[in-house]
């Protein structure tokens, strides 16, 4: 944390030194609730076709899940909502060469965020 205690109206700079630093995984906002709930596992993971499998883990328990694909930058790249089977089965997708983020939620209330990676040649 950093504070300014100048008082007055001059231009200054605030330096900050940062200390102890280290980077965690985590989720794309503030609002995810990253680590309170399961997880889907993507493959393959890079993505090399134009079709993906999720494998929900056991701790998963809704059955109707809505999907989000965001960019990098955290736009919108594609939306849909599914069962847990149908996406278990295969989900045809049209994402270009990158990398994106795969939010989801259940209607159990779970969430969580997967990273996909697409290889395209």
């Amino acid at each position: 944390s950093a504070q300014d205690t100048t008082e007055g109206s001059g231009d200054y700079y605030l330096k900050v030194h940062v200390d102890n630093f280290r980077v965690t995984e985590g989720g794309v906002s503030v609002q995810d609730d990253y680590g309170q709930s399961g997880h889907f596992t993507i493959y393959p993971n890079p993505l090399t076709g134009d079709e993906m499998y999720l494998k929900p883990d056991n701790t998963i328990v809704g059955d109707e899940i809505s999907f989000t694909i965001l960019d990098t930058q955290g736009r919108l790249v594609s939306g849909f909502d599914i069962s847990k089977t149908e996406a278990q089965n295969g989900i045809l997708h049209q994402l270009d060469h990158g990398i994106y983020f795969l939010q989801w939620s259940t209607n159990a209330g779970e969430s969580g965020v997967e990273k996909i990676i697409v290889v395209k040649k």
